[in-house]
């Protein structure tokens, strides 16, 4: 081999860097425009601000945080209500849990649902957020604090917080005790862990040749939910059949396009609504590569655009 090879001395170089070497070699920055990676960067870089590169994030702009998140909400209740109707159900009869219900999203499905999508004789929608202050009924800092009569209640769970709330508990809670034969999942984050705990509990039980809830052997029957007309797949079906206090019982849980998110079933967000963000998230890009070149890039935190930077990353 010829040591004067210069594939050779570049693989020389990069083995003598550590990782934080190389990628600070490489890369000049990053652009965030998801609200879960604006969340991370925020923890990363602690109380006071300080990042290994420069990163500048759309995620709480206000185009991103406002005008996109009534799209989404949107395309998240049509593609809800498209699937229900499938089966023949309706969304206004449905008795509702929302989680994160006052992050960007969360906030204009709660709006939506009561203003509208809901009966008005059926407007007691729990909801569950980190950011409310105390408990009241119907409304709770943590699901762990929701009434346990309000959750049974509850046959649609809609979840916008990006984590896996629901345990296994809480799972098998509302499948023995709760008051309806039908339940629904639905995930409208950006993430498919919405409901990772359920899918995790599902395939162990589906594993097992005695599957059990608590103490109770259950008979599983696992489908496919398939739209009437076209046959297009809108996710999985579970059907429970288990004694349960001296009672035969049957539940259903059907999981809305298998825990991913279920606004990508129905076309998502538009891209004539999407585009405005796209834009945005261009020119944040192209602002740092431009002072880049400049030499003229900020310390290396974390920068909000409509907060501390404008689309081109100039402060403001």
């Amino acid at each position: 081999k010829n040591p004067d090879n210069p594939m050779a001395a570049g693989r020389r170089w990069f083995q003598n860097l550590s990782l934080k070497e190389f990628i600070l070699s490489r890369v000049i920055g990053t652009v965030e425009h998801t609200r879960n990676g604006f969340d991370r960067l925020v923890k990363v870089s602690g109380e006071s601000n300080v990042l290994a590169l420069p990163a500048y994030s759309i995620a709480i702009s206000k185009e991103k945080s406002k005008e996109e998140s009534k799209e989404v909400a949107y395309s998240i209740l049509n593609a809800i209500e498209n699937t229900l109707h499938g089966l023949g159900k309706v969304i206004s009869k449905r008795k509702i849990m929302l989680l994160g219900s006052h992050g960007n999203i969360g906030t204009f499905l709660y709006k939506y649902l009561i203003g509208g999508r809901l009966h008005e004789s059926n407007l007691d929608l729990i909801r569950v957020d980190l950011k409310i202050l105390s408990n009241e009924p119907f409304l709770y800092k943590a699901f762990t604090d929701v009434d346990n009569e309000e959750f049974l209640n509850v046959d649609l769970i809609i979840g916008v917080t990006g984590d896996s709330v629901l345990k296994q508990k809480n799972f098998e809670n509302w499948i023995l005790n709760s008051k309806k034969p039908h339940l629904f999942l639905v995930s409208g984050s950006t993430k498919t862990v919405e409901f990772s705990d359920f899918i995790d509990w599902m395939n162990q039980l589906n594993s097992t040749t005695q599957p059990m809830i608590g103490s109770d052997i259950v008979k599983l029957e696992i489908s496919r939910i398939l739209d009437p007309q076209t046959q297009m797949d809108l996710g999985g079906k579970i059907h429970f059949e288990f004694q349960y206090q001296d009672q035969m019982i049957e539940k259903s849980i059907y999981l809305l396009s298998d825990g991913s998110p279920i606004n990508f079933l129905f076309f998502g967000v538009p891209t004539e609504s999407m585009d405005p963000i796209i834009s945005q998230l261009t020119s944040t890009a192209l602002g740092m590569v431009h002072q880049f070149k400049n030499k003229n890039l900020p310390s290396p935190k974390l920068y909000a655009v409509d907060h501390q930077i404008n689309q081109w990353g100039e402060s403001i």
